[in-house]
């Protein structure tokens, strides 16, 4: 059997001075990610990840999401937890293919109701 590998960018705010969470939330990520090999959640398939820091700033995002969306090719994000910054990523990975954002984004922490609207952000999901 071949293995198919799904790749997934890990937004986490590393640093700047609104939430830097991402040392505490990194090793659940990591344990997920474990847990869902050690169960075989799903057969066949290899999870690897990268990481990316957009602070929860929309500028930040608008410069790195485009940068991950074309260096590592993800099947799907996890996060920002920012609202600002999960809109600004999303805009600017469209603008940069010429389509609409082509992947699921799963944010756990943005809030903000515009990304709630399915005509606007058609792959965005949340779990808060």
């Amino acid at each position: 059997l071949t293995m198919s590998i799904i790749t997934m960018a890990v937004s986490l705010p590393w640093g700047g001075t609104y939430w830097p969470a991402g040392a505490n939330i990194a090793p659940t990520v990591l344990s997920a990610l474990a847990w869902v090999e050690s169960h075989n959640v799903l057969p066949n398939h290899s999870l690897k990840f990268t990481w990316f820091d957009t602070a929860c700033s929309s500028s930040r995002a608008e410069e790195i999401f485009p940068l991950v969306h074309s260096l590592f090719d993800p099947d799907v994000y996890i996060g920002p937890g920012c609202s600002g910054a999960s809109e600004s990523g999303m805009n600017a990975v469209a603008a940069a293919t010429g389509a609409d954002f082509p992947v699921p984004l799963i944010s756990w922490g943005a809030g903000s109701p515009a990304l709630g609207v399915l005509a606007d952000y058609p792959m965005f999901s949340r779990v808060v």
